[in-house]
């Protein structure tokens, strides 16, 4: 993930840990804190039973599951999704 997006590593969150204390895992705290850190709006996850929505609503954030967040993401522009899909076809055939 760090290769494809330097972003995507979090460090320096432990301010957000109080906020993060609650999960029914203990052990995810660390994955909420990161993602409050970042001001995420949504969480992706398939370990939807730990982050609980209600929890994680008062806290101005949303879970999804990863083949919901992708729905979604098609969605809001399925147009582009067609023309990402056409350029990987064509780079395919080229191999």
């Amino acid at each position: 993930m760090e290769e494809a997006f330097e972003e995507a590593l979090v460090s320096d969150y432990d301010d957000f840990l109080g906020v993060a204390h609650g999960l029914p895992d203990k052990n995810d705290e660390h994955v909420l804190a990161a993602a409050l850190k970042t001001r995420a709006d949504v969480l992706v996850t398939e370990n939807l039973k730990d982050f609980p929505a209600a929890f994680l609503e008062h806290r101005g954030m949303e879970v999804r599951s990863s083949d919901e967040f992708i729905a979604d993401t098609i969605a809001l522009d399925a147009n582009g999704l067609a023309q990402v899909v056409n350029v990987l076809r064509s780079h395919s055939l080229s191999l």
